[in-house]
């Protein structure tokens, strides 16, 4: 649902999809689309086959129903990320779609209500609509405010959502993913309102979303949980692209 929902008009941008220079290099915005449509794919693919994604990272013990849960919301956040890099005009709205359509299953799963996802909903599409009566940090703002705090202290975070679920090491190690990606957007969208350039913009994203899988796979222990080498794996291409947007 959330695929056809977000990629949809994706779709009929395809043909503008960047082609990889012979000489010259790559630009920040060829850098900036190049991971957006990478993320874009292994998004909607991991969504709809969760457990057939998650498996190919070799845990270490079985994986459970919260982990799964968090796994597929995650899948569904890197959707809407994907849109915010390749249609921003669009990202707000496909990130209030994923939220609303992620819901009813994600709160069903964690045993939680679903008036704080809502109530995320109703806000971003309210402060987007009223963009130009509220400062231009405010949202991007939150979105990191939230993403740092979920991602640093998961435990309070879960407390403050009502997880009714008992949730393991994996499962908050998911979450933390979950979280780091409501940083890495909030980066992008914030770095415009502090008169960074778009590249740099798009850098930062990149850059926090690789450090916080480098932070998965050791401060919080994601060796013990699976095979790493699949997350140093995506840390490096979002990474490379950071890296290479600055150096364009």
């Amino acid at each position: 649902m959330i695929a056809h929902l977000l990629v949809g008009a994706l779709a009929f941008n395809v043909k503008n999809a960047p082609v990889m220079k012979l000489r010259g290099g790559v630009s920040a915005e060829d850098a900036q689309n190049y991971l957006g449509y990478i993320t874009l794919a292994q998004a909607v693919v991991g969504h709809a086959f969760t457990k057939e994604s998650i498996d190919v990272y070799e845990f270490k013990s079985e994986i459970e129903a919260p982990t799964l849960a968090f796994a597929k919301f995650n899948y569904a956040i890197q959707i809407a990320l994907a849109v915010n890099l390749l249609m921003p005009e669009y990202g707000i709205t496909a990130l209030a779609i994923t939220l609303f359509a992620s819901s009813s299953e994600l709160c069903s799963a964690l045993k939680s209500p679903k008036g704080p996802v809502l109530a995320w909903v109703a806000m971003l599409l309210g402060l987007q609509k009223y963009s130009d009566k509220v400062p231009a940090w405010l949202l991007p703002g939150m979105l990191l405010a939230s993403g740092v705090h979920g991602n640093l202290c998961i435990d309070q975070c879960m407390e403050m959502y009502g997880v009714g679920v008992p949730l393991s090491h994996q499962s908050k190690t998911m979450a933390k993913l979950v979280n780091a990606g409501f940083a890495a957007l909030g980066t992008f969208l914030l770095a415009p309102v502090l008169g960074y350039s778009s590249a740099q913009a798009f850098a930062g994203f990149a850059l926090v979303f690789a450090a916080a899988v480098v932070k998965m796979c050791t401060l919080d222990g994601g060796a013990d949980l699976f095979n790493v080498a699949g997350g140093y794996a995506w840390a490096a291409i979002f990474g490379g692209a950071g890296v290479a947007a600055l150096m364009a």
